[in-house]
């Protein structure tokens, strides 16, 4: 057994007088005891130091109440035997034999093992937890340092093996690293993307700085992402193996599987400290063994991104089978994002028994199953997660059921994503009933669906529920993205629009006609006379048919209103083919405007003339600082240079 540091003790001791509370946790690493009554046996009171989260339950009496629908279990006794670490419990309800229920060993084993016995021992524990379960997460770098490495105060040791390891190997060392970590350190910036670093010195010798990485004690993140690099699982196996101060890795969109020895170096290394995981897009190549590292996870875990990462159900039902036998690790994590994998009946049981099971007292906050296949029949009810502040169920089937979807209150809820799902009338009222409800500020995404007239009129009467009551009071951003609107309905959807909306995407909405002019000027005035308080406004053209569509001048009478507006920030009118005519109009309006800071009108048809007002402009407009990179219209080779010189014009007004 880990032996406690006189700090440690000291502390252990000072926190139990306060607080009268069990503490339970992953890893074992130490134990302190305190006596009740004149036998002054061990009992009723005990610490278990565990690496990140600590999860509390409360006391009544010496006995500690797993929920008042079940039997009590007293904690009898904990006693060091040679190697083991023995726990007695003993279970006050008469119909079950008092015994012993489980054995701890110390050295590594996790304690979700221990939860587990309790399980196979009293299945009705499982359950339910109490009520009065809470979540408490205290800084270990502040009371308890010596459970963890060191503080590093530069990376000198990283650069010294790195170079040393180049040596060795024959390999040229690369001057960019250095640069980039001398910068980092710098700035005390602990985020090291290695991408980056392959984009400016692809001949890197990148074998030599992952070896350099598994001891290193400085960066706590490491990323990579969008490149096909076929050695790069072997490379985090590496790092997973050894290092114990990460607490983020990001292994995402790289085209390439990753090795069944990630699973095993994360058993493997059973200190890690890794608290964000996000292998989103990339393949899996045995989920067995990372299902495997999932079921033995310590609690600190807070966030798994596997976005398109099981390359079958089964393997998907591996990775929720060990997240459900894992209880610290549902218990803390706050982020969930499964999307892009499939999921059949098995798979939506399994899900499902979650959500139903830790339900009451989890941490999840943030839960993304988009494109998954699910109907949420139950008993896959969402109606169970109702802590939830962030829900991406986009892209998924509709069946008859779900309405039941939205019966939760979802009291917490900040962010509803339903792209892509064209929801029956029932289940759209339930939602908007939600978000009428709500006391919190709501982001709301219906983009991309072929709205029924019925449903979109549900809609705008909700909308306009403002003007008589305060419902919808929080609604901050509404994302209405290419939802096949004909242009006198966008009318009444405009002046219907919430006076609290921050944020508002209406791309791909507006198509070049007679009437379109005066919609994008209803738009306008709305804008600054109702809409005080927006300061995002997307209004993309259709990509595709913006070559079409040139010399439109439509949306003019939108620049026109920008020359009073004193809150929009962002602006995104690409794709609309106003050509050099429209542009001109716009650049006239910012001379006046004094608000908006980022800038997006690619794929309109400008030419050298258009670019070089616009240049102008910028002497003028000190406001403008991010303009996106028209890549359409850089394709013109005379273009190039100019478009170069306004994006550097902007960097030096960035980065002065």
């Amino acid at each position: 057994m880990t032996e406690l540091t006189e700090k440690q003790e000291e502390f252990i001791q000072e926190y139990i007088k306060k607080k009268n509370d069990v503490a339970v946790f992953n890893t074992v690493l130490g134990v302190s005891y305190q006596p009740l009554g004149k036998d002054k046996k061990f009992k009723s009171k005990a610490f278990v130091v565990s690496n990140y989260r600590l999860h509390f339950f409360d006391l009544d009496k010496g006995k500690l109440n797993f929920s008042k629908d079940y039997h009590i279990l007293d904690l009898k006794e904990m006693k060091l035997e040679g190697t083991d670490l023995i726990v007695s419990f003993e279970d006050l309800d008469p119909k079950v034999k008092k015994e012993d229920l489980f054995i701890v060993h110390p050295n590594g084993t996790q304690l979700n093992k221990v939860v587990r016995s309790i399980r196979e021992c009293h299945q009705r524990v499982t359950f339910g937890w109490p009520s009065r379960l809470c979540y408490k997460t205290i800084n270990l770098d502040s009371c308890l340092e010596d459970l963890l490495p060191p503080k590093v105060s530069s990376p000198h040791g990283l650069k010294e093996t790195y170079l040393a390891v180049c040596n060795k190997r024959g390999t040229p060392k690369s001057k960019e690293f250095i640069r980039i970590v001398k910068d980092l350190y710098a700035v005390r910036d602990h985020h090291l993307v290695l991408s980056d670093l392959l984009n400016i010195d692809p001949t890197v010798d990148i074998t030599a700085i992952i070896f350099a990485l598994q001891n290193n004690t400085y960066f706590r993140s490491i990323e990579f992402k969008d490149l096909p690099i076929k050695e790069a699982g072997e490379f985090f196996y590496w790092i997973l193996r050894k290092n114990r101060t990460l607490s983020r890795i990001v292994y995402s969109n790289m085209n390439v599987e990753l090795p069944e020895k990630i699973g095993i170096a994360l058993i493997d290394n059973p200190w890690h400290r890794i608290q964000i995981l996000d292998f989103s897009g990339s393949k899996l190549r045995d989920a067995s063994s990372f299902s495997d590292a999932i079921l033995r996870m310590p609690h600190s875990m807070k966030a798994i991104n596997l976005a398109g990462s099981f390359s079958s159900t089964k393997d998907i039902h591996k990775f929720l089978a060990a997240l459900y036998g894992n209880l610290g690790l549902s218990l803390g994590i706050v982020s969930l994002n499964i999307a892009n994998n499939k999921l059949d009946s098995e798979g939506i049981q399994l899900l499902g028994n979650w959500f139903r099971d830790f339900y009451d007292h989890y941490a999840l906050r943030n839960l993304c199953i988009s494109n998954t296949g699910m109907t949420f029949i139950e008993p896959c009810s969402i109606s169970y997660l109702d802590g939830l502040e962030y829900l991406d169920i986009s892209e998924n089937p509709v069946s008859d059921k779900i309405h039941t979807l939205f019966d939760s209150e979802l009291s917490r809820i900040k962010t509803v994503k339903i792209r892509g799902c064209n929801y029956p009338l029932e289940a759209l009222q339930k939602l908007l009933n939600i978000v009428s409800r709500s006391t919190r500020d709501i982001s709301l995404d219906m983009g991309v669906v072929d709205f029924p007239a019925k449903n979109f009129n549900v809609i705008i009467d909700t909308l306009t529920q403002t003007k008589v009551s305060s419902s919808l009071s929080g609604l901050v951003a509404l994302n209405l993205a290419e939802i096949s609107i004909k242009i006198n309905n966008l009318k009444e959807l405009i002046k219907a629009l919430p006076s609290t909306l921050q944020k508002l995407w209406l791309d791909s909405n507006l198509t070049a006609n007679v009437t379109t002019e005066e919609c994008v000027g209803i738009l306008g005035k709305t804008i600054n006379m109702k809409l005080t308080q927006l300061q995002f406004l997307s209004l993309q053209g259709n990509k595709e048919k913006s070559s079409t569509w040139r010399a439109k001048t439509f949306i003019v009478p939108l620049f026109e209103c920008l020359k009073q507006n004193t809150t929009i920030k962002y602006l995104d009118v690409s794709y609309h083919g106003f050509s050099d005519a429209g542009f001109t109009a716009l650049c006239y309006a910012l001379r006046k405007n004094k608000s908006i800071t980022y800038l997006s009108t690619d794929g309109n048809g400008v030419t050298m003339n258009g670019y070089l007002i616009f240049l102008q402009l910028l002497n003028r407009n000190k406001t403008l600082c991010s303009f996106k990179f028209p890549y359409e219209d850089s394709k013109d080779p005379l273009l190039s240079p100019l478009l170069y010189k306004i994006a550097a014009t902007l960097s030096a007004r960035t980065n002065p």
